[in-house]
């Protein structure tokens, strides 16, 4: 194993001074973008269902299906398509 002294750093990839003193303030800014994005995404849901229903005039009923009977729930909940391969 050869023992050398490590290369100088070129100041091109070193972080600029007022970044470096800034990054409270960035970081500040980050999260308070990050909670209003989840604030938004958040609310987005809650605003949509109190708006009116969509009506769809291209569909229309047809006789597939009229007659089939739903799911039961314990069917529905007991089953799971998820195989671990290990």
């Amino acid at each position: 194993m050869i023992i050398t002294k490590p290369q100088k750093i070129p100041t091109s990839e070193i972080t600029p001074r007022d970044i470096y003193r800034n990054r409270k303030q960035l970081r500040r800014e980050f999260l308070k973008t990050t909670a209003g994005l989840a604030a938004a995404g958040i609310s987005s849901p809650l605003l949509a269902a109190t708006a009116p229903a969509k009506k769809y005039s291209h569909v229309r009923k047809t006789r597939y299906g009229s007659q089939l009977k739903l799911t039961p729930y314990a069917d529905v909940t007991g089953y799971n398509n998820f195989y671990e391969f290990g």
